[in-house]
């Protein structure tokens, strides 16, 4: 039958069990990352897109969420040195500088990289990316939900990275076709689909009109989280859009986290992080250290803010 009555609906409360909890000062506002919901990342190109997600995806794992990563943005190999180090914390590095003068890291320890590596490989499986077909890509993460049900969390980086038939035509019809299908996804198979969208071209000051295109993609999203790196360029621009001044404490940051659209709370607001170059992770206070799950053997708390502060 196409209609339900009223009593055959199921009943649906708004409680923390339906958010998974990002481990930053967006759990504060919106409590997290809704199950069965569509997330859109994005932000200007080397804003700082990718190194978020990464650090979502630890947080992620810490609180015991089992996951996908697809990530068409780098090779594998990059991915696993890219979340290891993220893992690791600066205090489990080691720096090497290489003949340019630039600095890269590694593990300080062979035991420490084999904590680090028994620990993800219990959470999260990456995909690989020698398809860039949409329809396989699709075909493989069903799959694999189907062979594991404790799949909290699937994140796709890049959405304009993958060829589908319809990306043809207009490229904002096709984003809007492509996202509507992630949403219907996340719906059917209750998981929380995080896909970072790289804006077709953008403005000095990010704003969800440059990835709306034709005013559909943005709509579909149960969240849109833009990220911003604070700039001299990015300070000049707030002037104009919002009025801040250089001094101004929200300026203090590295990062700024604007929750741009958020569907069940109607929530718009920044988040002020900074950013640990050498460990690759953002933190809600400058001082900030989190022993992730291979440190301990008791899960730490990542959200400083009070559960009494959460918006339910």
């Amino acid at each position: 039958m196409p209609f339900l009555t009223w009593e055959e609906i199921r009943d649906e409360e708004v409680d923390t069990n339906q958010f998974l909890a990002t481990g930053t000062k967006i759990d504060k506002h919106i409590g997290g990352f809704i199950k069965s919901g569509l997330i859109i990342i994005t932000g200007k190109r080397k804003g700082g897109k990718t190194s978020f997600v990464a650090n979502i995806v630890c947080n992620f794992m810490n609180n015991g969420y089992k996951g996908l990563l697809c990530s068409f943005e780098m090779k594998t190999s990059r991915t696993k040195s890219w979340i290891r180090i993220m893992a690791l914390g600066d205090e489990n590095l080691i720096t090497k500088v290489l003949s340019c003068g630039r600095e890269v890291y590694s593990p300080k320890n062979e035991f420490v990289r084999g904590q680090v590596d028994r620990w993800i490989n219990k959470h999260l499986q990456v995909y690989d990316n020698s398809s860039f077909k949409l329809d396989k890509v699709s075909a493989d993460i069903k799959s694999q939900l189907e062979r594991d049900h404790e799949i909290k969390f699937v994140v796709l980086d890049n959405l304009m990275k993958l060829d589908n038939e319809i990306l043809s035509e207009d490229e904002y019809k096709a984003q809007a076709l492509l996202v509507k299908r992630l949403q219907v996804f996340a719906q059917k198979n209750n998981i929380c689909i995080i896909l970072v969208v790289h804006p077709i071209k953008s403005a000095a000051f990010m704003r969800l009109e440059d990835i709306k295109g034709s005013g559909t993609i943005a709509d579909s999203a149960d969240t849109v989280i833009i990220v911003h790196k604070v700039t001299d360029d990015f300070k000049i621009a707030s002037e104009k859009y919002f009025g801040w001044k250089k001094e101004d404490q929200i300026l203090k940051y590295d990062t700024l986290l604007e929750i741009a659209a958020d569907r069940e709370f109607g929530t718009e607001a920044f988040c002020g992080m900074y950013f640990c170059k050498k460990g690759k992770r953002f933190l809600n206070e400058p001082n900030e250290k989190v022993r992730y799950g291979w440190q301990t053997s008791k899960q730490q708390e990542m959200v400083i803010v009070d559960n009494t502060d959460l918006p339910f």
